[in-house]
């Protein structure tokens, strides 16, 4: 059986007796009929094959784009624990050809810090929405009103089709940031958290509004 190598940050684990859950690369499909770009995609790739897909998709949104960085809050923000209450820090439009590298740069942090999620959106020239998003749970995601193209890239890129596909975060699981991890921890300063600093540098070098220490 080929092993799926999953994130260092977000894992699944067992429980009450049973096994931890097998994660299986794949994607699902949801169409919501009242939305005017309502087709969902959730994508779970093993870690090695997540910015290689994450870039494909980004082709997919418009020429302008504002980016989308998420993390848990911190206690003055007033918003409910993480993991039901994040922070999100949406930027101003800009062209996506000025976002992406900055995404890739931090690729191993985003795609292996438990707490931190990603993304681009933005609104083509017929006003459809569509978004791409990678979630702290490491699930990519995909909102269009054009699901052919998606079906195209993911065929493209190996990815099958499962209408079946259980994700990671509906499985018991757990979550860490990569200071966490004790094989990781000199790779960040002591006592910052990893998700918090990568989410500061992104910010600032994208301009997204935060405070900055």
């Amino acid at each position: 059986m080929e092993v799926f190598r999953g994130p260092l940050g977000v894992y699944p684990i067992a429980r009450d007796g049973r096994p931890a859950f097998r994660p299986r690369r794949g994607y699902r499909l949801t169409i919501f009929r009242d939305s005017g770009s309502p087709c969902f995609f959730e994508i779970l790739l093993p870690v090695l094959e997540i910015f290689d897909v994450f870039r494909s998709l980004s082709d997919l949104l418009p020429e302008m784009v504002y980016p989308i960085l998420e993390r848990p809050p911190e206690p003055e923000e007033d918003l409910p624990p993480w993991p039901h209450g994040r922070f999100a820090s949406l930027g101003s439009y800009m062209p996506r050809r000025l976002v992406l590298p900055r995404f890739l740069e931090h690729a191993f942090q985003i795609q292996n810090d438990g707490m931190l999620g990603a993304g681009m959106a933005g609104r083509t020239d017929e006003d459809a929405f569509r978004e791409v998003f990678l979630d702290e749970h490491k699930t990519l995601r995909f909102i269009t009103e054009s699901p052919d193209e998606v079906h195209r890239l993911l065929d493209e890129h190996g990815v099958p089709y499962d209408e079946d596909l259980v994700l990671v975060s509906e499985r018991p699981h757990a979550h860490k940031s990569l200071v966490a991890l004790d094989e990781l921890r000199d790779l960040f300063a002591e006592p910052e958290l990893a998700y918090d600093s990568i989410f500061n540098r992104i910010a600032r070098e994208l301009g997204l509004p935060r405070r900055y220490p």
